[in-house]
C-alpha cells in the first residue's frame, strides 16, 4: 500500500537533503506550516538544511498558503470585524532602561487607530524594524473589508515617499524577495514558546485594606494584576550551522523568567476574546499569533489597557491605551484609503 503523502514523510525527506521528493509532496498540497514534535516546519528545516534554492521554494509555497488561508477565512474575518465597535484611539509603547546609553537605542512608537464600519486606519511612527535596527518614518496601513478582491482589501501608504503597496499581493510577489531570503540564511533561526500554564497571576491590595489597586486610566476602570512566572522556552540554531548533518545541527536551549504589571480594564471596548478570530486565521504560520492567543486566556479579568513588562534587569517595556474617541462624526472620512 502506497503511504499518502504527510508532513512526517516532507519532513524526512528535507532532513535527508532528498530535496526533488520534498518539492513533489508540496506539490501534491502537504502544508509546510504543520509543526514536529520539536516545534519546527517544513520551512524550518529547510533553512536548516542551508539550500538556498530549495528554501526559496518552500518560502514562496508557504507565502502562496498563508495568503490563500486569510482569502478562505476572510468572510468570517469580516463578520468578526463588523462587530467592533467605532473607535478612535492611541496605542503608546516604548522599550527603556535607566541607563541613558542603552536607552538612545530603545525603540519606541505611538499607533493611532481608527475603525469605522467596515474600514480600519493604522498610523504609526516606524517605518522599518528589522531585527535591533528600527527607521522612524510615517506609515499609514488601511483596511477595507468592502474590496471587490480581498487580495486589495490592506493598503500599506508611506506618508513621506507616497509609495503605495497592496500588501497581501506583495507577501505573493515581493520585489525584495531573493534578499529577504539572503538575510534570512545569514541570521539565526530562533524558536519561542510561552509556558502559560506555570504563570502566575495575582492581585495585589493596598496597604493595609482588603480593598484591589484600582484606578480610572483614560475613563476606564481598571484593576491592578501581578504576573510573574512568565517562562519563555528558547531553541537557536546558529547560521553557521546551516546545511550540517544532524548530528552536528543542534540546538542550543535557553529559557527566560519575565514577570509584569497589567491594569486590566472589563468596560473597555476591544476586550480580548473578540480578538481570537483574527489570530486563529494567522496562527497556523505565526508563532507570534499561536503565543499571543495563549496568553489572551489569562486575560479574562478584562483588556490590558496599561502594562509594564520587565525584560531585563535594566530592560523594561511600557504600553498604554490613551485618548479613546467613541465619537464617530469626528473622524468619519479619515479611513478613507488614498486612490492607489
Amino acid at each position: 500500500m502506497t503511504e499518502e503523502p504527510s508532513p512526517k514523510m516532507l519532513w524526512r525527506a528535507i532532513k535527508e537533503k532528498r530535496f526533488d521528493d520534498a518539492r513533489a509532496l508540496i506539490e501534491s498540497g502537504v502544508d509546510t506550516r504543520i509543526s514536529d514534535k520539536h516545534d519546527l516546519t517544513a520551512l524550518d528545516y529547510a533553512q536548516l538544511s542551508g539550500n538556498i534554492e530549495f528554501f526559496k521554494y518552500v518560502s514562496r509555497k508557504n507565502r502562496e498558503k498563508n495568503v490563500q488561508t486569510v482569502m478562505e477565512r476572510f468572510p468570517a474575518l469580516v463578520e468578526n470585524f463588523l462587530t467592533l465597535p467605532d473607535f478612535q484611539m492611541k496605542f503608546k509603547w516604548r522599550v527603556y532602561s535607566w541607563i541613558p546609553f542603552i536607552s538612545a537605542f530603545c525603540p519606541k512608537d505611538e499607533w493611532k487607530m481608527t475603525k469605522v464600519g467596515s474600514k480600519l486606519r493604522i498610523d504609526t511612527g516606524l517605518a522599518n524594524w528589522s531585527g535591533f535596527r528600527f527607521t522612524k518614518g510615517s506609515v499609514s496601513v488601511f483596511f477595507d473589508a468592502s474590496c471587490p478582491d480581498m487580495l486589495d482589501s490592506f493598503l500599506a501608504v508611506d506618508n513621506v515617499s507616497g509609495e503605495k503597496v497592496s500588501v497581501l499581493r506583495e507577501i505573493i510577489d515581493s520585489k525584495d524577495f531573493d534578499t529577504d531570503i539572503d538575510n534570512l540564511m545569514n541570521m539565526d533561526l530562533l524558536k519561542g514558546s510561552i509556558d502559560v500554564e506555570n504563570i502566575h497571576r495575582s492581585c495585589p491590595k493596598k496597604l493595609l485594606r482588603r480593598k484591589t489597586k484600582e484606578c480610572v486610566h483614560d475613563n476606564f476602570h481598571a484593576t491592578l494584576f501581578d504576573f510573574t512566572n512568565i517562562k519563555v522556552k528558547f531553541k537557536h540554531y546558529l547560521c553557521e550551522d546551516f546545511g550540517k548533518d544532524k548530528k552536528h545541527l543542534k540546538p542550543q536551549y535557553h529559557e527566560k523568567t519575565y514577570s509584569g504589571k497589567f491594569w486590566c480594564s472589563q468596560d473597555f471596548p476591544v476586550q480580548p476574546y473578540t480578538l481570537v478570530p483574527f489570530l486563529e486565521a494567522l496562527a497556523p504560520f505565526k508563532d507570534t499569533a499561536k503565543n499571543i492567543i495563549n496568553l489572551l486566556g489569562l486575560f479574562d479579568v478584562g483588556t490590558p489597557i496599561k502594562g509594564e513588562v520587565f525584560v531585563f534587569p535594566t530592560v523594561r517595556v511600557e504600553f498604554q491605551f490613551h485618548d479613546h474617541n467613541g465619537n464617530v462624526d469626528e473622524y468619519r472620512n479619515y479611513v478613507d484609503r488614498p486612490e492607489e
